[in-house]
Order: structure tokens, then C-alpha cells, then sequence
């Protein structure tokens, strides 16, 4: 591809500068072919952790402050199971993978989430996620063919905002405010996600999500320590290594659930038998 010019690109008023040097020069990781010739190369930094965050292996730089986005689904469930919410009201390990699923809005994923709102003594209008048209062609189909509009349940998020209420409800927290970053589900979120990553409060700041719920962004690195701890909690205290394999068993017995029938995730839970965790994240 053409080397861009030396000269500043022009930017609308009021819009910040980009710092020169500010993201790194990462190598080339993935091409996308038209007939004989590429038509666009795409750059990033990936990296491999053990669980105690040594860096096994890599390239680009992975030290870069990332969006983890819905990657990071399964720290932001763990004190839905820790906290003692997932037992109280009896979550069913269908109920575990939708909380850390990004869906399609499938039938089996709607009214999994619709069961428990029910039994939560909620219902959809108490989901903060937004309405968004299922991501599943066949269930978008059906839902325009019935002349129903999308609704918050159908949002690919709704299963964890259905745990973030579970957890709200348990520590008697208002399940109005359930998406504040200082109200106590929220807190105990942020504080899994900084042990998990081994990180410094400093090295993780927030933003919000595309489904309203606070994001994290952090050095790639602490990221995949994060989630190497998930997928391998051996040194975790006994409460935490629980609650990882808790999640990872109801991924194993659900895959469709994590994603949708013809989505990466699922087919990677499904053909190995859950020993992949695999989950995907906007960006």
C-alpha cells in the first residue's frame, strides 16, 4: 500500500490532535486478497501470557493501552458468582454463559434471558443495554417478518446486564443505577478486573461501552494476563478458581450460548470441547 504523506492530515474543528509517534509501527498480521492483489493489510500486536503474566510470546507492541470491550465479559462476571448472587437466585449454567456472552438474539438466547429477568422479578424495561436488532440474520429476519421492532433483550449484551441486575439486587444496591462506575456492582466489577489483570489502578482507566455498561482499557499485556487466569485459575485463592471454572464449564455444556450457531466463539467452545474459552470484543 502507498506510503501515506508527510503532510497532516485535515481534522474538524475542535476535533484533538493525533500525538505523532503516539500508536507504534506494529507489524502487518492480517492481509485481505481480491483476485491476484491485496487490497488492504491491517496491523496490531497480539501477545501469549502464562497466568502469572510472564509474556511467552508475541509481536507489536503489548504494552499499549487497548479497549478490552466485551472481551473481558468473564471478569465482569466473577462477582456475580463470588458475590453469592449466582446462587441465590439459582443461575443455571445456561444463565452463566449468557452473562458473559456476546448473543446473536437467537430464540435460545432471548428467552434464557428472559426467564431469569422474570424470576429476578425485573423485566426488559429494566435493562440499560439499549434495543438492537439480533445480530443473527435468521432471528432478525423473523423478528421484521412478525412486524416486532428489537428490544433490549435482543441486545448481544442483555445476558450480562441481566447478571449486572442479579447483582445489584443482591447487594441491595438500586437496580436503577446498576451501570454506575461508583455504585457497588460496578466497584466490585472494577476490582476483579484490576486483580485479575495484575494491574496498577493507573494503568486502567474507563470509558463507556457501546451497551452503556463502563469499559476498561489497559496495556494488552495485562489484558491477556487477565484472561490467561480465567482459562488456567490453578493459583487463584479458592473463591475465584470457582467461580473461573464455574464459568468455564457452563461455556463447555452451552456453546451456542456464548455467541450463536455460526459464530467463531461458539465453534471454537463446540469443537474443543470447552478447552478454548474463547470470547471476541468490539474493535
Amino acid at each position: 500500500m502507498p506510503k501515506p504523506s508527510a503532510s497532516p492530515a485535515p481534522r474538524a474543528a475542535g476535533a484533538e490532535p493525533v500525538e505523532r509517534g503516539r500508536w507504534p509501527d506494529n507489524p502487518v498480521l492480517a492481509r485481505v486478497w481480491r483476485g491476484a492483489h491485496v487490497e488492504s493489510q491491517h496491523r496490531g500486536a497480539w501477545v501469549l501470557v502464562d497466568r502469572s503474566g510472564a509474556v511467552r510470546a508475541g509481536a507489536g507492541d503489548s504494552r499499549q493501552p487497548v479497549f478490552a470491550r466485551s472481551s473481558v465479559k468473564s471478569l465482569q462476571a466473577l462477582p456475580l458468582i463470588e458475590s453469592g448472587a449466582a446462587a441465590r437466585f439459582a443461575f443455571s449454567d445456561a444463565e452463566i454463559a449468557l452473562a458473559l456472552a456476546s448473543h446473536g438474539g437467537e430464540p435460545c438466547h432471548v428467552e434464557v434471558v428472559a426467564a431469569l429477568l422474570e424470576r429476578l422479578g425485573l423485566s426488559q424495561a429494566d435493562l440499560q443495554c439499549g434495543p438492537q436488532p439480533p445480530a443473527d440474520p435468521a432471528a432478525r429476519s423473523a423478528l421484521e417478518g412478525a412486524g416486532l421492532e428489537p428490544s433490549p433483550i435482543h441486545n448481544k449484551c442483555s445476558g450480562k446486564h441481566a447478571g449486572f441486575l442479579a447483582l445489584a439486587l443482591h447487594l441491595g444496591a438500586d437496580p436503577e443505577h446498576y451501570l454506575d462506575p461508583e455504585a457497588p456492582p460496578q466497584r466490585l466489577v472494577r476490582e476483579a478486573v484490576l486483580a485479575m489483570a495484575l494491574a496498577r489502578p493507573g494503568e486502567v482507566t474507563l470509558a463507556v461501552d457501546g451497551c452503556s455498561a463502563p469499559t476498561f482499557r489497559l496495556p494488552l499485556e495485562r489484558l491477556a494476563t487477565a484472561l490467561a487466569r480465567v482459562a488456567d485459575p490453578a493459583d487463584l485463592p479458592p473463591e475465584r478458581r470457582a467461580a473461573c471454572e464455574r464459568m468455564a464449564t457452563a461455556v463447555a455444556r452451552h456453546p451456542e450460548l456464548i455467541a450463536g450457531n455460526k459464530r467463531l466463539c461458539t465453534v471454537l467452545a463446540r469443537v474443543t470441547g470447552g478447552r478454548i474459552f474463547p470470547k471476541v470484543g468490539g474493535e
